[in-house]
Protein backbone atom coordinates (compact mmCIF):
# COMPACT_ATOMS: atom_id res chain seq x y z
CA UNK A 1 0.00 0.00 0.00
CA UNK A 2 2.71 2.41 0.81
CA UNK A 3 3.94 2.09 -2.75
CA UNK A 4 0.41 3.05 -4.05
CA UNK A 5 0.75 5.85 -2.03
CA UNK A 6 3.99 6.83 -3.19
CA UNK A 7 2.60 6.80 -6.51
CA UNK A 8 -0.07 9.60 -6.16
CA UNK A 9 2.88 11.99 -6.48
CA UNK A 10 3.31 11.12 -10.49
CA UNK A 11 0.18 11.53 -11.19
CA UNK A 12 -1.69 14.49 -12.74
CA UNK A 13 -5.25 15.05 -12.93
CA UNK A 14 -7.71 17.85 -14.67
CA UNK A 15 -10.72 19.30 -13.11
CA UNK A 16 -13.47 20.17 -15.14
CA UNK A 17 -16.61 21.49 -13.77
CA UNK A 18 -18.42 23.85 -11.61
CA UNK A 19 -15.63 26.16 -9.64
CA UNK A 20 -17.34 27.71 -6.52
CA UNK A 21 -16.22 29.40 -3.42
CA UNK A 22 -17.69 28.41 0.12
CA UNK A 23 -17.56 31.25 2.83
CA UNK A 24 -18.53 31.13 6.63
CA UNK A 25 -19.68 33.73 8.36
CA UNK A 26 -19.06 32.66 12.13
CA UNK A 27 -20.16 33.88 15.05
CA UNK A 28 -23.05 33.50 18.01
CA UNK A 29 -26.67 34.02 18.10
CA UNK A 30 -28.36 36.01 21.41
CA UNK A 31 -31.15 37.58 20.53
CA UNK A 32 -34.36 37.80 17.22
CA UNK A 33 -34.61 39.97 15.26
CA UNK A 34 -37.07 42.53 16.27
CA UNK A 35 -37.62 43.42 12.53
CA UNK A 36 -38.37 39.90 11.75
CA UNK A 37 -38.21 36.51 12.98
CA UNK A 38 -34.96 35.59 12.32
CA UNK A 39 -31.68 35.16 14.55
CA UNK A 40 -29.40 37.84 14.60
CA UNK A 41 -25.84 36.67 13.61
CA UNK A 42 -22.76 38.66 15.59
CA UNK A 43 -20.03 37.72 13.05
CA UNK A 44 -16.82 37.03 14.77
CA UNK A 45 -14.91 35.05 11.83
CA UNK A 46 -15.24 35.12 7.73
CA UNK A 47 -13.47 32.23 5.65
CA UNK A 48 -13.55 31.43 2.03
CA UNK A 49 -12.22 28.00 1.29
CA UNK A 50 -12.51 26.11 -2.56
CA UNK A 51 -15.83 24.50 -3.05
CA UNK A 52 -17.72 21.88 -5.74
CA UNK A 53 -14.96 21.32 -8.59
CA UNK A 54 -12.43 23.37 -6.96
CA UNK A 55 -12.64 21.38 -3.42
CA UNK A 56 -12.81 18.30 -5.56
CA UNK A 57 -9.06 19.74 -7.08
CA UNK A 58 -8.21 20.51 -3.60
CA UNK A 59 -8.24 16.81 -2.24
CA UNK A 60 -6.38 15.82 -5.74
CA UNK A 61 -3.64 18.15 -4.33
CA UNK A 62 -3.93 16.74 -0.83
CA UNK A 63 -3.00 13.55 -1.85
CA UNK A 64 -0.22 14.63 -3.35
CA UNK A 65 -0.78 14.58 -7.00
CA UNK A 66 -0.90 17.62 -9.59
CA UNK A 67 -3.75 18.95 -10.47
CA UNK A 68 -5.34 21.65 -13.08
CA UNK A 69 -8.77 22.94 -12.71
CA UNK A 70 -11.00 24.39 -15.66
CA UNK A 71 -13.92 25.93 -15.60
CA UNK A 72 -15.77 29.62 -14.83
CA UNK A 73 -15.31 32.62 -13.23
CA UNK A 74 -17.61 35.92 -13.05
CA UNK A 75 -15.95 39.69 -13.58
CA UNK A 76 -16.05 39.89 -10.12
CA UNK A 77 -13.93 40.22 -6.31
CA UNK A 78 -14.81 36.50 -5.48
CA UNK A 79 -12.82 35.82 -8.85
CA UNK A 80 -10.09 37.13 -7.71
CA UNK A 81 -10.40 35.58 -4.50
CA UNK A 82 -11.26 32.33 -6.32
CA UNK A 83 -8.10 32.17 -8.23
CA UNK A 84 -5.77 33.55 -5.11
CA UNK A 85 -6.98 30.55 -3.35
CA UNK A 86 -6.18 27.72 -6.11
CA UNK A 87 -2.71 29.19 -6.28
CA UNK A 88 -2.09 28.88 -2.70
CA UNK A 89 -3.31 25.24 -2.84
CA UNK A 90 -0.82 24.83 -5.41
CA UNK A 91 -3.50 24.25 -7.74
CA UNK A 92 -3.37 24.92 -11.60
CA UNK A 93 -5.79 27.82 -12.33
CA UNK A 94 -4.91 27.73 -16.34
CA UNK A 95 -8.58 26.65 -17.49
CA UNK A 96 -10.44 28.98 -16.04
CA UNK A 97 -12.86 30.93 -18.39
CA UNK A 98 -13.78 34.71 -17.51
CA UNK A 99 -17.30 35.61 -18.38
CA UNK A 100 -18.96 38.76 -17.84
CA UNK A 101 -22.24 37.13 -18.30
CA UNK A 102 -21.83 34.40 -15.26
CA UNK A 103 -21.04 35.45 -11.87
CA UNK A 104 -18.43 33.59 -9.59
CA UNK A 105 -20.50 31.09 -7.94
CA UNK A 106 -20.51 31.32 -4.02
CA UNK A 107 -22.36 29.72 -1.13
CA UNK A 108 -22.08 31.71 1.91
CA UNK A 109 -22.94 29.43 5.20
CA UNK A 110 -23.84 31.48 8.32
CA UNK A 111 -22.88 29.43 11.54
CA UNK A 112 -23.46 29.98 15.22
CA UNK A 113 -22.17 27.50 17.82
CA UNK A 114 -20.92 25.20 15.27
CA UNK A 115 -25.09 24.46 13.64
CA UNK A 116 -25.28 26.46 10.14
CA UNK A 117 -28.80 28.28 10.68
CA UNK A 118 -28.62 29.99 7.00
CA UNK A 119 -27.40 29.46 3.30
CA UNK A 120 -27.50 32.22 0.87
CA UNK A 121 -26.57 31.20 -2.84
CA UNK A 122 -24.82 33.79 -5.40
CA UNK A 123 -24.80 31.61 -8.87
CA UNK A 124 -25.92 30.67 -12.62
CA UNK A 125 -27.67 27.48 -13.42
CA UNK A 126 -27.86 28.22 -17.27
CA UNK A 127 -26.04 26.03 -19.44
CA UNK A 128 -22.99 27.74 -21.41
CA UNK A 129 -23.37 29.25 -24.56
CA UNK A 130 -21.99 28.61 -27.79
CA UNK A 131 -18.89 31.46 -27.33
CA UNK A 132 -18.05 29.87 -23.80
CA UNK A 133 -18.16 26.47 -24.06
CA UNK A 134 -15.92 27.18 -27.78
CA UNK A 135 -13.64 29.60 -24.70
CA UNK A 136 -13.65 26.52 -22.63
CA UNK A 137 -13.34 23.85 -25.21
CA UNK A 138 -10.14 25.71 -26.41
CA UNK A 139 -8.66 25.57 -22.43
CA UNK A 140 -9.83 21.68 -22.21
CA UNK A 141 -7.89 20.47 -25.07
CA UNK A 142 -4.10 21.45 -24.19
CA UNK A 143 -4.92 20.70 -20.66
CA UNK A 144 -5.93 17.32 -21.41
CA UNK A 145 -2.47 16.63 -23.29
CA UNK A 146 -0.79 16.55 -19.74
CA UNK A 147 -3.86 14.99 -17.94
CA UNK A 148 -3.45 10.65 -16.59
CA UNK A 149 -6.93 10.96 -15.49
CA UNK A 150 -9.80 13.22 -15.96
CA UNK A 151 -12.41 14.10 -13.21
CA UNK A 152 -16.13 16.05 -14.56
CA UNK A 153 -17.46 17.65 -11.22
CA UNK A 154 -20.81 18.24 -11.92
CA UNK A 155 -23.05 20.86 -10.07
CA UNK A 156 -25.55 21.51 -12.03
CA UNK A 157 -24.49 25.15 -12.39
CA UNK A 158 -23.82 24.75 -16.55
CA UNK A 159 -20.59 24.11 -17.00
CA UNK A 160 -20.75 20.18 -17.66
CA UNK A 161 -23.24 20.34 -20.80
CA UNK A 162 -24.08 17.14 -22.55
CA UNK A 163 -21.17 18.95 -25.84
CA UNK A 164 -18.53 19.45 -23.13
CA UNK A 165 -19.11 15.96 -21.60
CA UNK A 166 -19.22 14.35 -24.74
CA UNK A 167 -16.29 16.19 -26.00
CA UNK A 168 -14.16 15.35 -23.16
CA UNK A 169 -14.67 12.19 -22.97
CA UNK A 170 -14.40 11.52 -26.31
CA UNK A 171 -11.15 13.27 -26.85
CA UNK A 172 -9.95 11.19 -23.29
CA UNK A 173 -11.05 7.92 -24.51
CA UNK A 174 -8.84 8.21 -27.57
CA UNK A 175 -5.76 8.73 -25.50
CA UNK A 176 -6.26 5.99 -23.08
CA UNK A 177 -7.41 8.79 -20.12
CA UNK A 178 -9.85 7.54 -17.67
CA UNK A 179 -12.29 10.08 -17.03
CA UNK A 180 -14.34 9.94 -13.51
CA UNK A 181 -17.95 11.93 -13.11
CA UNK A 182 -19.54 12.81 -10.44
CA UNK A 183 -23.16 13.54 -11.85
CA UNK A 184 -25.69 15.73 -11.24
CA UNK A 185 -29.72 15.43 -12.51
CA UNK A 186 -31.17 12.35 -14.26
CA UNK A 187 -29.45 13.15 -17.52
CA UNK A 188 -26.73 10.69 -17.40
CA UNK A 189 -26.65 10.05 -21.16
CA UNK A 190 -24.26 12.92 -21.85
CA UNK A 191 -21.39 10.84 -19.35
CA UNK A 192 -21.62 7.84 -21.80
CA UNK A 193 -18.29 5.45 -22.36
CA UNK A 194 -16.82 7.38 -19.39
CA UNK A 195 -14.59 5.62 -16.97
CA UNK A 196 -16.70 5.74 -13.92
CA UNK A 197 -19.89 7.47 -12.28
CA UNK A 198 -20.46 8.29 -8.38
CA UNK A 199 -23.73 9.05 -7.75
CA UNK A 200 -25.16 8.46 -4.44
CA UNK A 201 -27.78 6.36 -3.76
CA UNK A 202 -30.59 8.95 -4.33
CA UNK A 203 -29.11 10.19 -7.55
CA UNK A 204 -28.55 6.50 -8.75
CA UNK A 205 -32.37 5.58 -8.12
CA UNK A 206 -33.51 9.10 -9.41
CA UNK A 207 -31.24 8.51 -12.66
CA UNK A 208 -32.15 5.19 -12.72
CA UNK A 209 -36.15 6.07 -12.76
CA UNK A 210 -36.22 3.95 -9.66
CA UNK A 211 -37.01 5.91 -6.90
CA UNK A 212 -40.27 5.35 -5.23
CA UNK A 213 -39.94 2.09 -6.17
CA UNK A 214 -40.75 -0.28 -3.42
CA UNK A 215 -38.28 -3.40 -3.47
CA UNK A 216 -36.33 -1.63 -5.85
CA UNK A 217 -32.35 -2.22 -4.45
CA UNK A 218 -29.85 -0.21 -5.01
CA UNK A 219 -28.11 -3.03 -6.53
CA UNK A 220 -30.45 -2.99 -9.68
CA UNK A 221 -30.54 0.50 -9.89
CA UNK A 222 -26.78 0.61 -10.07
CA UNK A 223 -26.36 -2.03 -12.65
CA UNK A 224 -29.19 -0.41 -14.74
CA UNK A 225 -27.15 2.88 -15.13
CA UNK A 226 -24.01 1.12 -15.92
CA UNK A 227 -25.21 -1.02 -18.32
CA UNK A 228 -27.06 1.65 -20.41
CA UNK A 229 -24.50 4.24 -20.22
CA UNK A 230 -21.67 1.26 -21.63
CA UNK A 231 -19.44 1.88 -18.39
CA UNK A 232 -17.14 -0.20 -17.47
CA UNK A 233 -17.56 0.19 -13.81
CA UNK A 234 -20.12 2.38 -11.80
CA UNK A 235 -19.48 3.25 -7.83
CA UNK A 236 -22.64 4.15 -5.82
CA UNK A 237 -22.35 6.12 -2.12
CA UNK A 238 -24.75 5.27 0.10
CA UNK A 239 -23.53 7.14 3.66
CA UNK A 240 -23.54 4.84 6.51
CA UNK A 241 -24.04 2.00 4.43
CA UNK A 242 -20.54 2.37 2.68
CA UNK A 243 -19.80 2.20 -0.94
CA UNK A 244 -21.53 -0.56 -3.66
CA UNK A 245 -19.38 -0.68 -6.31
CA UNK A 246 -20.44 -2.40 -10.20
CA UNK A 247 -18.28 -3.75 -12.79
CA UNK A 248 -18.55 -5.21 -16.12
CA UNK A 249 -18.81 -9.20 -15.84
CA UNK A 250 -18.88 -9.18 -11.68
CA UNK A 251 -22.15 -8.85 -9.12
CA UNK A 252 -21.93 -5.77 -6.70
CA UNK A 253 -19.73 -5.76 -4.39
CA UNK A 254 -19.63 -3.60 -1.47
CA UNK A 255 -17.22 -2.01 1.31
CA UNK A 256 -19.12 -1.40 4.78
CA UNK A 257 -18.53 1.98 5.89
CA UNK A 258 -16.41 3.14 9.41
CA UNK A 259 -18.34 4.05 12.36
CA UNK A 260 -17.41 7.56 12.66
CA UNK A 261 -18.67 10.87 14.87
CA UNK A 262 -20.45 12.69 11.74
CA UNK A 263 -20.47 16.44 11.59
CA UNK A 264 -20.72 17.45 7.80
CA UNK A 265 -21.13 15.88 4.73
CA UNK A 266 -20.51 18.37 3.14
CA UNK A 267 -17.55 18.04 0.20
CA UNK A 268 -17.56 14.17 0.88
CA UNK A 269 -18.73 12.86 -2.34
CA UNK A 270 -15.97 15.54 -3.26
CA UNK A 271 -13.19 13.55 -1.86
CA UNK A 272 -14.66 10.20 -3.23
CA UNK A 273 -14.10 11.05 -6.46
CA UNK A 274 -10.61 12.84 -6.79
CA UNK A 275 -9.20 9.32 -4.60
CA UNK A 276 -10.63 6.96 -6.53
CA UNK A 277 -9.17 9.20 -9.60
CA UNK A 278 -5.70 9.33 -8.18
CA UNK A 279 -5.80 6.25 -6.88
CA UNK A 280 -7.06 4.26 -10.50
CA UNK A 281 -3.96 7.00 -12.22
CA UNK A 282 -1.88 5.25 -9.65
CA UNK A 283 -2.36 1.93 -10.51
CA UNK A 284 -4.85 0.77 -8.19
CA UNK A 285 -7.66 -1.68 -8.87
CA UNK A 286 -11.42 -0.60 -8.62
CA UNK A 287 -11.76 -2.35 -4.78
CA UNK A 288 -8.45 -0.92 -3.59
CA UNK A 289 -8.89 2.37 -4.88
CA UNK A 290 -12.77 2.33 -3.64
CA UNK A 291 -11.43 1.38 -0.22
CA UNK A 292 -9.50 4.11 -0.54
CA UNK A 293 -12.19 6.65 -0.74
CA UNK A 294 -14.49 4.89 1.91
CA UNK A 295 -11.79 6.03 4.51
CA UNK A 296 -10.93 9.18 2.94
CA UNK A 297 -14.54 10.33 2.98
CA UNK A 298 -14.65 9.21 6.45
CA UNK A 299 -11.78 11.69 7.73
CA UNK A 300 -13.61 14.93 5.86
CA UNK A 301 -17.52 14.16 7.11
CA UNK A 302 -15.87 14.42 11.15
CA UNK A 303 -15.28 18.44 9.98
CA UNK A 304 -16.95 21.29 10.18
CA UNK A 305 -17.16 22.70 7.13
CA UNK A 306 -16.15 22.05 3.18
CA UNK A 307 -12.86 19.87 4.06
CA UNK A 308 -10.02 18.59 1.57
CA UNK A 309 -8.16 15.15 2.78
CA UNK A 310 -4.69 15.09 2.93
CA UNK A 311 -2.47 11.85 2.25
CA UNK A 312 -1.22 12.02 6.07
CA UNK A 313 -4.87 11.56 6.71
CA UNK A 314 -4.96 9.04 4.64
CA UNK A 315 -1.88 7.41 5.93
CA UNK A 316 -3.21 7.48 9.63
CA UNK A 317 -6.38 5.76 8.59
CA UNK A 318 -4.76 2.75 6.79
CA UNK A 319 -2.39 2.88 9.88
CA UNK A 320 -5.85 2.65 12.29
CA UNK A 321 -7.47 -0.29 10.11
Amino acid sequence: MNELLERFKDVKVLVVGDLMLDTYLTGSVDRISPEAPVPILHVAGTKSVLGGAANVAANVRGLGASVNVAGFAGKDREAEDLVEALSTAGIGSGGVVVSASRPTTVKTRLIAQHHQFARFDRETHSPLDEEETRALAGRLDGLLDEADAVIISDYAKGVATPEICMRLITKANEKGVGVYVDPKGTNYEKYKSAALLTPNEREALEASRFLGFDGVAVEEAGEAIRRSLDLPALIVTRGERGITIFEAGKGPETIDAHERKVFDVTGAGDTVIAAIAVASAAGADLFKAAGLANLAAGCVIERLGTSAVSLGDLERELEAA
